[in-house]
């Protein structure tokens, strides 16, 4: 008896929901339409950014040591995190390396020189704007797997660039 008066309750709220909807038809066409209008509009308009990415795996020194002073230590337990810390922290340095502009100057000159090839006025465009917008170099936490992504609105030049990024 109890599954009678649920399914009836039910069909009450269905009804009120459908009448609630028929007596209020021009107005959820009045603010519908143009609001899906404007999101057609905005899909079309908006330029479309292309990424490309690429990973690297970053080695601790050949030799297996991190140049680290053992004798610093106070007891054999602490050794274990401090050469994780360390090890990181170089992983850190590598990627600030990495990302310097020292490294990426090359890159970024040859992403002017095609901009102008295509008649593009980037006179005030700087290194830090380009690589703020366009670069992302991040480490995944606790590896050694370096993520490089770059993104631009032209497709051609995404994989010429991550070329010269990764040599």
């Amino acid at each position: 008896m109890s599954d009678d008066l649920y399914k009836e309750e039910v069909d009450f709220e269905l009804k009120d929901l459908l009448y609630s909807v028929k007596r209020n038809f021009k107005l959820f066409i009045l603010i519908s339409f143009p609001i899906t209008l404007l999101s057609l509009t905005y899909a079309q308009l908006k330029v479309k950014v292309w990424e490309g990415e690429f990973q690297i795996v970053l080695e601790n020194n050949k030799d297996g040591s991190d140049n680290l002073d053992f004798n610093s230590f106070t007891g054999i337990d602490q050794l274990p995190s401090f050469i994780g810390l360390a090890s990181q922290s170089n992983m850190q340095t590598e990627v600030g390396i990495l990302k310097s502009p020292s490294t990426l100057m090359p890159v970024f000159d040859f992403f002017k020189s095609e901009k102008i090839k295509q008649g593009k006025d980037i006179r005030k465009l700087t290194f830090k704007d380009w690589a703020k917008g366009k670069l992302d170099i991040k480490l995944t936490e606790k590896t050694s797997i370096l993520n490089v992504k770059y993104k631009d609105p032209q497709k051609e030049i995404i994989i010429p660039i991550l070329e010269k990024i990764s040599n």
